[in-house]
């Protein structure tokens, strides 16, 4: 374990009852391998909390009500914001696929099946859980990501945990690499960005 340094905080941030439905009684692996993850995060100096948004004693101490529908995605922009005003964390990860925490459902600019164009009514992601703004399907309000979140997906209508599984085992025996190893790198970038 660090010591001598604060700890900085991760919430693992799912849907319980979603996992349980997909996986039935291999949600008990799931729930070793997520034991043994916050074990290791402890190792690497961050202490990490997991987070059901569907569990109503858990987010009521969270001042946030919680998830019902687990495939709402206001619902669930909507506790996932209270769950970090409350905690403040420095990382946030999402645990499963968009059927057990949903992506968020912004509309699609390009949206224009008439001329050959984009066909899809939305532009489905997880940028909006990373910004400040308030549940909405308007690409522009989330323009201004402030929190660091991530995912760790499973496969979409899955029944067997066994993929979840072994990237819950990568997470766990990461390691670092050295400074070095990322010192000689390309970065690249537009002048609109600068």
């Amino acid at each position: 374990m660090i010591t001598g340094e604060a700890m900085s905080r991760k919430l693992i941030l799912t849907n319980v009852s979603r996992l349980k439905e997909k996986y039935g009684t291999g949600f008990a692996d799931i729930q070793t391998q997520v034991d043994k993850l916050i074990v290791a995060d402890q190792a690497r100096g961050l202490e990490t909390l997991l987070i059901a948004l569907d569990d109503p004693t858990q987010m009521q101490k969270l001042k946030s009500p919680a998830v019902t529908n687990g495939l709402d995605p206001k619902q669930n922009k909507r506790a996932i914001d209270a769950v970090y005003k409350e905690l403040v964390p420095e990382y946030m990860m999402i645990l499963g696929a968009q059927d057990v925490v949903p992506h968020q459902d912004l509309s699609n600019p390009a949206f224009d099946p008439e001329h050959g164009n984009d066909a899809d009514e939305t532009a489905d992601g997880d940028v909006p859980y990373a910004c400040e703004a308030p549940y909405s399907q308007e690409p522009q309000d989330f323009t201004g990501a402030t929190r660091v979140v991530g995912r760790l997906p499973d496969i979409p209508n899955a029944s067997d945990p066994g993929y979840l599984l072994g990237l819950l085992d990568t997470s766990i025996s990461w390691k670092p690499g050295r400074l070095e190893d990322y010192s000689n790198h390309l970065g690249m970038s537009v002048v609109v960005w600068k």
